[in-house]
């Protein structure tokens, strides 16, 4: 079956594979070692659902780093 891996969106995008179900209930095997866990969370059956699930953590993502930007702008060093 076709999947589309979404939990390394932030640093490789959303990544197509072909794989195979297991035993374990939510885990499929991509490769020989390779193996994603979490349908709906880490990996998608769509890749429109994918690229939804990026775009959350996208912005998720963004949402952290202003607050810590914000917490070094804020930031002063007494001399």
């Amino acid at each position: 079956m076709e999947i589309w891996v979404a939990s390394k969106a932030l640093t490789q995008g959303v990544i197509g594979k072909t794989a195979t179900t297991t035993s374990v209930e939510g885990m499929v095997q991509a490769g020989p070692y390779e193996y994603y866990h979490g349908e709906g969370r880490g990996w998608f059956r769509t890749r429109k659902e994918a690229v939804v699930a990026a775009e959350v953590m996208r912005l998720k993502k963004i949402k952290s780093l202003e607050k810590q930007l914000k917490k070094l702008k804020a930031l002063k060093f007494d001399e």
